[in-house]
């Protein structure tokens, strides 16, 4: 564990101590430009590094890369390993949940529960950093907002900290999504469909107090993404990570409460009973849009920040090292919190598209015991956006590519182990919109039992042995695909492959040129599940 950063710019130093940053003097625009740079370094094959822009035509310099790979994103976790982030938290909550009648149980126990209860967040004495400058009069267009591509619809917030309390409840959320500018003093704000703030504005009986925040703590940007169970504080886990409480202190417009080490902090309110505005579309610049989409306005009555205010700013890339490594630290989260929350068996979890696919491990006990895991991952808010989802055994190694498609040709037979679901998406036709309802489909690679026996075993007798991954899963992209990247075309998989609703396991369409004619992207011919990812 590291000490907490108090603001970007300490951050930022330590970056430039360790060798990870360049600082660009230049004056660059933050339309368009910013964004060409960022991308031109994020897509090296090494050697990428954090830029500071210190001359953008605002008072404020921008920080984009900010969390790049190995050393880089550690440092910005507050961690050793990958490995590390989730094994703090899980043997704190297993002490505190262990089942134990002896003395040395409660005391460890106890011991747990203090230790939780020193790293719970905690109110800000004196003056907060985050409040060094306080403008009533709003004024967004002071601020380097980013134009990322020539599509898109504006200038626009990626990844802004969304904070809001739950008007029953009282307990604090934070998450993320997409804010577009409008004007000095309102913004489209977007999130996802099951985000919680979504429940909070309906719980609200006129204004739902919001409050933005950008920078501090480079961990606060990392947790808002995760969609950790309801009720779980992040601020709580981020001073878990760090070992450290976060300070917060209140907003000065609304009743919010946010990290005093900030370096923004855009305050105002949704107001519950004004119609919808249209934002977007925005062109993600691996080459998928995000869908022209309706939400709600968000009315800015103050905005102050820190003396020293860097900006941060997401620009979105496929496959970067960065976004890899991120991906990887929060899978260890994820999982620590799938297990503890819900499904025990789940030995690991990957996530190459974030949660519209997911590789699942599980300790296989019974037969149809995945179709339950599957079941249960989609019943969670953590994977509830999931589209395509694989479970193999606890002898498959999920981070290889190959080990997983071996599995499947191994082990999976269309017709017996294919699970379709319905409900929330977040990809569909090339149009990532913040949640759509769609098909879901589960497959099934884990070993099955021979006869009655009970015992697992891999299917590796007779025509089973020879099987190959695309004799059994064939994946349909477009000529100019094939040549690209993994990553990248299982992004296209996502985005491209619509699942139908609630089809059996069976053949949802007589051929596959029936399907192609009527637009149907999943069918299974024969024994063979077929996908199609063209763009159309």
């Amino acid at each position: 564990m590291s000490a907490m950063y108090r603001g970007l710019k300490s951050y930022v130093s330590d970056l430039k101590k360790n060798g990870e940053l360049t600082q660009i003097s230049e004056f660059t625009d933050p339309v368009l430009d910013i964004a060409r740079a960022t991308v031109t370094q994020m897509l090296k094959d090494e050697g990428s590094k954090a830029l500071l822009f210190e001359e953008t035509g605002t008072p404020y310099p921008v920080l984009t890369n900010m969390s790049g790979p190995g050393k880089r994103m550690l440092s910005a976790l507050g961690a050793d390993s990958i490995e590390s982030i989730g094994e703090r938290i899980e043997a704190l909550f297993q002490t505190l949940f262990e089942e134990s009648t002896r003395f040395s149980g409660k005391i460890r126990r106890s011991k747990a529960a203090s230790e939780l209860s020193s790293l719970l967040p905690k109110q800000a004495k004196g003056h907060a950093p985050c409040q060094d400058s306080i403008q009533y009069k709003t004024q967004l267009s002071s601020l380097p907002l980013l134009k990322n591509c020539p599509q898109d619809a504006g200038r626009c917030i990626t990844k802004p900290l969304i904070c809001t309390v739950g008007p029953l409840d009282g307990k604090r959320n934070l998450e993320t999504g997409l804010l577009q500018f409008i004007d000095d003093a309102t913004t489209g704000i977007i999130f996802q469909t099951d985000a919680i703030v979504t429940s909070h504005l309906k719980e609200c009986t006129h204004r739902l107090p919001v409050a933005v925040c950008l920078g501090g703590d480079p961990i606060y940007s990392f947790l808002s993404a995760i969609p950790l169970p309801e009720g779980i504080d992040k601020f709580a886990v981020a001073g878990l990570l760090r070992g450290a409480p976060v300070e917060l202190v209140d907003c000065m417009t609304q009743k919010v409460r946010v990290p005093a080490d900030c370096d923004f902090v855009l305050e105002g309110y949704i107001q519950k009973s004004e119609p919808f505005t249209t934002q977007g579309p925005f062109e993600n610049i691996g080459g998928l849009p995000f869908a022209q989409s309706s939400c709600p306005k968000f009315h800015l009555t103050c905005i102050t920040h820190r003396s020293d205010a860097v900006f941060p700013a997401e620009v979105p890339v496929f496959s970067t090292q960065g976004e890899h490594f991120e991906t990887a630290a929060a899978e260890r989260l994820f999982l620590k919190a799938v297990k503890l929350a819900t499904i025990p068996q789940i030995a690991d979890i990957v996530l190459p598209c974030g949660r519209d696919m997911a590789i699942v491990k599980i300790d296989k006990h019974f037969e149809g015991q995945a179709f339950s895991v599957a079941n249960a991952l989609w019943g969670t808010r953590m994977l509830s956006l999931n589209k395509f989802l694989v479970i193999v055994d606890s002898d498959t190694d999920i981070r290889s590519f190959e080990s997983v498609t071996q599995a499947i040709a191994a082990n999976y037979l269309p017709s017996r182990d294919t699970l379709f679901g319905r409900g929330l998406v977040g990809a569909s036709k090339g149009k990532r919109n913040p949640g759509i309802m769609g098909g879901k489909l589960c497959i099934d690679a884990t070993s099955h039992t021979g006869g009655n026996s009970g015992v697992f075993h891999k299917e590796t007798s007779g025509k089973e042995a020879v099987k190959r991954f695309d004799e059994v899963v064939k994946i349909l992209f477009d000529e100019q695909e094939e040549a690209s990247p993994l990553a990248h075309r299982l992004q296209k998989l996502c985005a491209n492959c619509d699942i139908p609703y609630g089809s059996p396991a069976g053949n949802p369409c007589a051929s596959l040129s029936e399907n192609l004619c009527n637009s149907h992207d999943v069918i299974i011919e024969g024994e063979c599940l077929i996908l199609d990812a063209r763009t159309r």
